[in-house]
């Protein structure tokens, strides 16, 4: 039955029908596909509620220390096939919607595959590279988080990934 559906449906272009399907995830073979389709829909996301899209970059260490400057630009550059998806830079707006991608607090409904939408975004800035420190996530349903802030206001911070790279 349901078969018999989706046959009557191949080939058709109506506009009702395909509109449903405008938030739908798409599927893809590749991380580059996928980064690359990540990249177009965002800027068409904000375009359509009339944000601007902002790169925050990773605060690269090796050995603890800051790396250089020259290494920092490198590593920004690294695609997320070469570095665990462990992104140099993040594209966000106000209003995207994000999904969280471990557990983080299961009676706050803080979990993996749970959708929110960036509230605020706290940076640092220097020599006009901004740096995230907290993005503010409105997660429907997680609740009062701390007294300080709204509820289903999520603090998410910056955290610590380690990948190995090689340079050629």
């Amino acid at each position: 039955m349901l078969y018999n559906r989706l046959i009557q449906r191949v080939g058709q272009h109506d506009p009702d029908c395909l509109r449903n399907f405008r938030n739908a995830p798409i599927i893809v073979g590749t991380k580059q596909l996928r980064d690359s389709l990540n990249s177009r829909l965002t800027t068409l996301k904000a375009q359509a509620i009339g944000a601007s899209v902002e790169l925050y970059h990773a605060r690269d260490r090796m050995g603890g220390s800051p790396v250089s400057p020259e290494l920092q630009k490198a590593l920004w550059r690294v695609s997320s096939s070469g570095c665990e998806d462990a992104f140099g830079k993040l594209p966000l707006f106000c209003g995207m919607k994000v999904m969280f991608r471990e557990n983080i607090a299961f009676s706050k409904r803080l979990v993996n595959g749970a959708i929110g939408t960036v509230h605020k975004i706290i940076y640092d800035q220097e020599d006009g590279v901004r740096y995230a420190a907290v993005v503010y996530v409105h997660v429907p349903g997680a609740g009062r988080i701390c007294v300080e802030l709204d509820e289903d206001i999520v603090p998410v911070f910056p955290v610590l990934k380690s990948f190995k790279c090689q340079f050629v």
